[in-house]
């Protein structure tokens, strides 16, 4: 495990080193369960790392490339995702509450029961996002690309779907909308979806 920041970026060129060389050289970025917290990890390159459970929380990850990374079960609430590439990502019982992934590309993520209740994930691409019982309880989505997502049994309260595109494609045979919370079915989650995206911008 990395001592320091220091330390954490011996381990990142490694793994730079494995990606460049096709696994020739360097090793694998491998850190189950460590606390990444504070460290600046902004616009690294992290494709495929193994980064199960970390804690990274109120980390600066903006720009950062996680193409096919593993993060399930990781804490990454109130942190600074903007631009973050994580699509083909694991990121399987994460929490992201609060965290910022404005124009964060997502495609083909997993988020299998992700907390993202409060994130901004304005302009966001989560196209074929696999996302069912996930919580996006007031997160921000205005703009969002949704095309072929799966959000079933999703919690989304509260959510901003204003402007969100693809929406007539997304997999849900039901959702659990507002407060107190109500499950909605079929033909009510297609109706549900087309009146959020379309809802007027105050």
């Amino acid at each position: 495990m990395p001592g320091s920041e220091a330390g954490f970026r011996r381990f990142v060129a490694l793994h730079e080193q494995w990606l460049s060389s096709q696994g020739a050289l360097g090793k694998q970025l491998s850190l189950d369960g460590a606390d990444l917290r504070g460290f600046d990890l902004a616009g690294l390159k992290l494709i495929e790392a193994e980064l199960p459970g970390v804690l990274l929380d109120g980390t600066n990850l903006r720009g950062t490339d996680l193409f096919g990374a593993n993060l399930s079960s990781a804490s990454i609430n109130r942190a600074d995702l903007a631009g973050i590439i994580l699509s083909k990502a694991t990121l399987d019982y994460a929490s992201l509450r609060e965290s910022v992934l404005q124009g964060a590309h997502l495609v083909k993520a997993s988020l299998y029961e992700a907390d993202l209740r409060g994130a901004n994930l304005l302009e966001a691409d989560l196209r074929s996002v696999f996302a069912a019982d996930s919580n996006l309880g007031g997160a921000i989505l205005r703009g969002a690309q949704l095309d072929g997502a799966v959000l079933d049994k999703a919690r989304v309260s509260n959510a901003d779907f204003r402007g969100a595109t693809g929406l007539e494609s997304v997999q849900a045979s039901s959702l659990y909308v507002s407060t107190p919370v109500t499950e909605l079915r079929g033909e009510e989650v297609r109706a549900w979806l087309q009146k959020a995206a379309q809802a007027v911008t105050p």
